[in-house]
């Protein structure tokens, strides 16, 4: 197996986990705006 290959699939890996990442973290953001916005609203 070609060295460039192997590295190009964990680069690729490694980018994945990474957008994952950003995704999870954009999806608590939206999520504990919401809850603040909702509470705020109650009151």
């Amino acid at each position: 197996m070609p060295k460039y290959r192997s590295a190009t699939t964990t680069h690729g890996r490694n980018m994945a986990g990474a957008r994952a990442l950003w995704r999870a973290t954009a999806v608590a953001l939206l999520a504990v705006t919401a809850v603040a916005r909702h509470r705020n609203d109650r009151q």
